[in-house]
């Protein structure tokens, strides 16, 4: 039987099941994937290209809210599993998926996305400065914090 509920709901209990399944694919199409080759091939084609910010309406008080994409809201990019299972590009030997790690300076109201040097295929193509984030990363609605790379 078919129900007519529907819930719309996101977050990173949502995303698992879909990564998960994303990295069942992967492993099925290629069963000699590592780990980390998986989790490179996710984050390098997760789709990248969305706005700086959106606003929605709570529908019961009618108060707007802001909502900004940053890499710690986005974090690599919305999954694209058809992308995923066309690459065919794999973590070169001494390589890693690591994902950065954001390091808030409290006294000078910064922060900053420090990057692994072993990244698979440098941090401008996953994460990083050119490909998917640009240089400001936004904390809340109220203020934007800098960030930099440092491999």
């Amino acid at each position: 039987m078919i129900s007519g509920a529907y819930f719309s709901l996101s977050g990173t209990s949502m995303a698992t099941p879909a990564v998960s399944g994303a990295a069942a694919l992967l492993i099925q199409q290629n069963p000699a994937l590592t780990p980390d080759q998986v989790k490179a091939r996710l984050m390098k084609t997760a789709y990248k290209t969305f706005p700086a910010s959106i606003t929605a309406t709570d529908p019961s008080t009618g108060q707007f809210y802001t909502s900004y994409y940053d890499i710690f809201t986005i974090g690599a990019g919305y999954l694209d599993i058809a992308a995923a299972l066309a690459n065919t590009d794999l973590v070169p030997a001494g390589q890693t998926a690591r994902s950065p790690a954001a390091i808030y300076d409290p006294a000078s109201g910064t922060v900053r996305v420090v990057f692994d040097s072993s990244v698979a295929w440098g941090t401008s193509v996953a994460w990083g400065t050119s490909v998917a984030w640009g240089t400001s990363v936004f904390l809340n609605g109220t203020s934007v914090a800098r960030a930099t790379s440092v491999a």
